[in-house]
């Protein structure tokens, strides 16, 4: 399975975001967030590959495809000293607003912080 994805870290606006909540959630030094924006296709198929049954059944169930997913790495130093959080893959017909409400949760995720 390929995929097409495009970096979209480099918007300043979510850069910032991203900064913000790391830095608020006492992450110091240099790391690293890689964001993407998938197609509709895309995001179903890392659906189907990442997700658990539980978590595919619940989609289908709603007739929802996920928004964003959060793919978290070790929170550990690499030996060029940046601490690599992990990925976040994001829907890309969105509007800017969710998009953004969408990646600080996702970032969350990414320093451990889940909701119940």
């Amino acid at each position: 399975m390929a995929f097409n994805c495009m970096i979209i870290l480099e918007n300043k606006k979510i850069n910032d975001l991203i900064e913000k909540i790391v830095r608020d959630h006492g992450v110091k030094g240099d790391y690293k967030v890689n964001v993407y924006e998938v197609t509709e296709r895309e995001m179903r198929d890392l659906d189907k590959k990442w997700m658990t049954p539980l978590h595919q059944k619940a989609s289908e169930g709603h007739g929802k495809l996920h928004d964003v997913l959060s793919f978290p790495l070790e929170k550990e130093l690499g030996p060029d000293g940046v601490m690599r959080l992990g990925d976040i893959v994001v829907l890309g017909k969105l509007p800017p607003v969710k998009h953004n409400e969408l990646i600080a949760h996702s970032c969350l995720h990414l320093l451990g912080i889940h909701h119940e």
